[in-house]
């Protein structure tokens, strides 16, 4: 289904928060 869509968004998500 889109989980792979939503593990892709969680991590771009995850990295975006780390450079913060």
């Amino acid at each position: 289904m889109i989980h792979e869509y939503a593990i892709f968004i969680i991590m771009a998500t995850c990295s975006l928060f780390s450079l913060l």
